[in-house]
């Protein structure tokens, strides 16, 4: 199995950890909650102050009155004025809804975190896993170029009667076992490679 290193392509842990947070759902959900929440616990808390409201007016009137004699009056004026309200019997509700959603921000940013977490948990497994796969896998490589060499040289003494034909077998099955960890290893970076490009995000479904 061939494939290219992680630590080239995604730069490092901190990297995948980030993007992996920027792409999950549930931190990012909870994410939106707690500032939802925030938001929430701004507008109740805004009904603990006063409300004041302001109004103005311009005004223009004209009249005229005829029979033989030319009266007219025009009239301007500007009128405005300051109201000042606040709700004395409603404290208590307001205190509920501020309490509500203090104790949402506090909930939001709890799943946040264990969200956080787990992904970064997660991740750190995966890359770990990637990173031991790898190595396991050039040692797996090693040892079947190893196996092939001493397959050749004791086919070359079986040919030559320096070695019998159970040991020529054993020479292959060796060479086999040792393909068969090969293989097993390079499944095994296979998924913790695809396990990593899922979490963090860069693992697109056809």
């Amino acid at each position: 199995v061939s494939l290219p290193d992680l630590s080239n392509n995604l730069a490092n842990i901190d990297v995948l950890i980030g993007e992996s947070l920027k792409n999950n759902r549930n931190f990012v959900l909870a994410n939106l909650n707690k500032e939802m929440a925030k938001l929430d616990y701004s507008i109740a808390n805004s009904k603990r102050f006063p409300v004041i409201t302001g109004n103005l007016s311009y005004g223009l009137s004209h009249s005229s009155n005829g029979a033989g004699i030319v009266v007219s009056n025009d009239a301007t004026g500007v009128s405005g004025g300051v109201n000042l309200n606040y709700n004395l019997f409603d404290g208590l509700k307001v205190k509920t809804q501020i309490d509500n959603a203090n104790l949402l921000i506090q909930s939001n940013e709890e799943l946040k975190k264990e969200s956080e977490k787990t992904i970064a948990r997660d991740v750190y497994n995966a890359w770990n896993g990637y990173q031991f796969s790898l190595q396991q896998q050039n040692s797996e490589n090693q040892h079947v170029a190893l196996a092939q060499l001493a397959l050749k040289r004791s086919e070359e003494a079986y040919k030559n009667g320096q070695a019998t034909a159970l040991e020529f077998r054993q020479a292959q099955i060796n060479v086999i076992n040792a393909e068969t960890k090969q293989y097993n290893t390079g499944l095994a970076v296979l998924k913790y490679y695809y396990e990593l490009k899922k979490l963090n995000g860069s693992l697109v479904a056809s």
